[in-house]
């Protein structure tokens, strides 16, 4: 179970990504920022009113309310903006990369966590970008490129703690 639970954690916090942490995208401002939403919902993107089209079908109506309820009601525009998001998707990478490598537990432990804030100050305009960018393929993109970077940084630190140093005669 040692060897999963890592990986367990970071599908824990993908499902928690998913359904509470949401993107704002405000063209009136030309911005893009992440949220924290405060009941669980599969809405992830929310447009500011000059990016809604207006019209008179439900999903209109539907988007409408979830926007009032999300955004207008708890004035997510003007508050100051939290970097939990950001910790969390950190995390989230974190925990599944970790869950790569064949290592005894407690050195997954120390990996982890020296890995975690190492990329947490490196990766948070990176991760903001991915969510700014204005076309899929730019955002795929960086998101590969996040995910490259969290991986191959968790593989230097393995294989420089692994190399054995040589002894001195």
């Amino acid at each position: 179970m040692k060897n999963y639970i890592f990986l367990l954690i970071g599908f824990l916090l993908l499902f928690v990504n998913f359904f509470y942490i949401g993107v704002l995208k405000n063209n009136e401002k030309d911005i893009t920022e992440l949220f924290v939403k405060h009941r669980p919902t599969s809405k992830t993107y929310f447009l500011s009113d000059k990016n809604r089209v207006r019209s008179l079908n439900v999903d209109f109506k539907q988007e409408e309310s979830l926007y009032a309820e999300f955004i207008t009601s708890r004035n997510i525009e003007d508050k100051s903006k939290s970097f939990l998001p950001l910790i969390l998707i950190q995390l989230m990478l974190s925990c599944f990369t970790v869950s790569f490598f064949k290592i005894d537990f407690k050195r997954k432990l120390v990996l982890l966590g020296s890995h975690f804030f190492i990329l947490l100050v490196g990766s948070f305009p990176i991760i903001a970008e991915v969510f700014s960018a204005n076309n899929t393929l730019q955002s795929a993109l960086i998101g590969i490129g996040i995910i490259l970077l969290n991986y191959f940084i968790a593989y230097f630190f393995v294989k420089s703690k692994t190399q054995p140093t040589p002894s001195s005669p």
